[in-house]
């Protein structure tokens, strides 16, 4: 644990000075829906530029609770007429099928609300059963999990793709945690935070039978996208510590590295590793004493953590991050008062537009990968341009282009294999777009 500690804090220092020399002008920038609640906010797997958020608030009218979408990277939104319901909740994409969409709502008890969407949120289905999230397999067609409640949840499952949902044992007291977690690996095994036992919990069965890994109130957790054994928690009590924890595993939730959290947070909504680097953590919804702390991030592998403050117009934190696939660092959050993103460039740009000397990955989808994924690099200037893919030790992996551009956008497939044609070990890689003097750089995630 020493010697960890102090690996991270040296990287911790050097990551701290590269991204106040490279990132100099972050902040929260306003995207839309200024005074409106929002309750969550998601992208697609194949597009950055497309937008759904869930809102219920007192300053729409009722007959405009729902679900929001917007094509054009938040400039503009249309109301999704039939997804209309009381005190809509957490909408979700199937990691599957961009095309279908969950919501849940908070009124578990009203029948005849809408919850699952086929055609990109054009028309609903309809069920007597609702909750307030939906977190659908990205292995299976059949499994979803669901959660009822608002501040205190119950799990159900379904294997039938909805049709009918069966209550899992061990939820049937308060749990302050509305989520379940697939393994990045290992299309059996899911975590979430049950009752009882009180703790964070894994099934290795499809979510059949649990066991308790993590004891405590455990109200946040995440799996690295970068290695799937690798899991994080936050614990906010437990029978050993009154004081919250993080928590840390690097083999599957066996064995637990735990350490005092430096605030005194009695909540924190959301967990989740930076797509692009695993040292970096977010956490939504910071509640602490005296006052709350809003969003946090640590860049030392949870080492020590910082608010991010800055151009929000009060520290009260989000009530749901989602992090950008195009870049490390920039996100989105749904909070009170309208939907933000953390980033340093100007809003209200046309995304996709290539503006003259830039050179810029826009999107890497979908990250974390299987089979292929895409890149969207924008070209400025007229030139040659090298594309390669490399290992995190800083050799070549594969050169997937290399030839004269013209401006404009660009997309290239990278197929997960090496020059030589041979399929890739799953991992984190490197891709580096180059142009004279010029590069631009995206981390980029390959599942087994």
């Amino acid at each position: 644990m020493k010697w960890r500690a102090l690996f991270y804090a040296v990287i911790g220092l050097i990551s701290l000075l590269v991204f106040t020399a490279l990132a100099d002008g972050w902040q929260w920038r306003r995207i839309a829906w200024e005074g409106i609640y929002l309750e969550s906010v998601v992208c697609p797997p194949d597009s950055e530029n497309v937008v759904y958020v869930s809102t219920s608030d007192c300053y729409l009218p009722e007959e405009e609770w729902g679900v929001y979408k917007s094509t054009d990277n938040g400039l503009t939104w249309r109301f999704l007429e039939e997804s209309n319901g009381p005190f809509p909740y957490a909408v979700t994409v199937d990691p599957k099928d961009p095309a279908t969409i969950y919501c849940g709502y908070y009124d578990i008890f009203t029948g005849d609300v809408p919850w699952r969407s086929r055609d990109a949120g054009e028309t609903w289905e309809r069920t007597t059963e609702n909750s307030t999230r939906y977190m659908p397999s990205p292995w299976e067609h059949d499994l979803i999990f669901a959660t009822q409640g608002w501040n205190n949840y119950s799990l159900y499952r379904s294997t039938d793709d909805g049709v009918t949902w069966n209550w899992i044992s061990g939820t049937e007291e308060p749990v302050f945690c509305d989520r379940v977690v697939f393994h990045r690996e290992d299309s059996l095994v899911v975590f979430a935070c049950l009752a009882s036992p009180r703790g964070l919990c894994r099934s290795t069965d499809r979510g059949e039978t649990w066991e308790l890994v993590l004891e405590g109130e455990v109200s946040a957790f995440d799996n690295d996208p970068a290695d799937p054994h690798h899991w994080i928690a936050f614990v906010v009590v437990s029978s050993q510590s009154l004081w919250p924890q993080f928590a840390e595993s690097f083999d599957d939730g066996i064995s637990w590295e735990l350490w005092d959290f430096p605030y005194d947070v009695w909540t924190g909504r959301q967990m989740v590793f930076d797509l692009f680097d695993s040292r970096t953590i977010y956490m939504a919804y910071a509640g602490a004493s005296p006052e709350p702390l809003g969003i946090l991030r640590s860049m030392d592998g949870g080492l020590t953590w910082d608010s991010m403050n800055n151009g929000l117009p009060s520290p009260f934190g989000a009530n749901e991050l989602f992090l950008s696939r195009a870049r490390s660092g920039e996100l989105l959050a749904a909070r009170r008062y309208g939907l933000w993103r953390w980033t340093d460039q100007l809003i209200g740009e046309t995304p996709g537009e290539p503006v003259s000397g830039v050179l810029r990955i826009e999107s890497v989808s979908p990250c974390p990968f299987q089979g292929s994924m895409e890149a969207r690099v924008v070209i400025g200037t007229r030139g040659v341009a090298r594309g390669c893919v490399y290992s995190l030790g800083g050799s070549v992996v594969r050169q997937v282009f290399s030839r004269p551009f013209a401006e404009g956008v660009y997309q290239f497939v990278w197929d997960g294999r090496d020059d030589g044609g041979r399929v890739v070990a799953p991992g984190a890689y490197v891709l580096r777009v180059e142009m004279g003097n010029r590069q631009a750089m995206g981390r980029v995630v390959k599942l087994r």
